[in-house]
């Protein structure tokens, strides 16, 4: 029966890597030193904006005119919340678990983490649409003025969330 090319390779590798271990290992390696050669120079671009617009687009020049007359634009991030495991209930407007955001949120406005000797807070990062004035902050709890004691005392949670304001009982807490 013939051998095929491939089987002949195969054998001639096999016989090479087992006669000469030393000079297979040290050839294998100085090939995988030079191939990595390149990634010391490399560079990571993660700003998704260079990452996928080319820099001569529309695109580009209108971010580049946005960013100089207004400024840079900010990024948002955003918590999703979902039950807890083994949880049959599928509503999240709960006053419970907006309690749990509530309490998340006060931790995430609370929290200090220390950088290069400083303090950096959610302060220190967020965006402000009005300079020298608060955090940008979204979050459900805006319903009842970031306030858990309005929340505890709201007799219709899901009135409020839909915002319907003409409700006398809402209507009453505005004032």
């Amino acid at each position: 029966m013939p051998k095929s090319r491939l089987q002949r390779a195969l054998r001639g590798l096999g016989v090479l890597c087992g006669s000469r271990p030393v000079a297979v290992i040290t050839v294998a390696f100085i090939f995988s030193v030079v191939c990595t050669l390149g990634a010391l120079r490399m560079t990571i671009q993660n700003d998704p904006q260079k990452l996928w617009v080319p820099p001569s687009s529309t695109s580009a020049k209108q971010q580049a005119y946005f960013d100089e007359n207004f400024g840079p634009f900010f990024r948002i991030e955003q918590l999703i919340f979902h039950f807890p495991n083994g949880s049959d209930d599928n509503d999240l407007i709960t006053a419970p678990l907006l309690a749990e955001v509530a309490a998340l949120q006060h931790r995430i406005e609370t929290t200090a983490v220390e950088v290069d000797g400083r303090n950096i807070t959610l302060d220190d990062l967020c965006f402000r649409p009005i300079p020298d004035k608060g955090c940008l902050v979204e979050s459900p709890m805006q319903y009842w003025r970031n306030n858990v004691s309005l929340l505890a005392t709201d007799p219709d949670i899901k009135l409020t969330v839909v915002c319907q304001t003409t409700h006398p009982l809402v209507r009453s807490r505005e004032t």
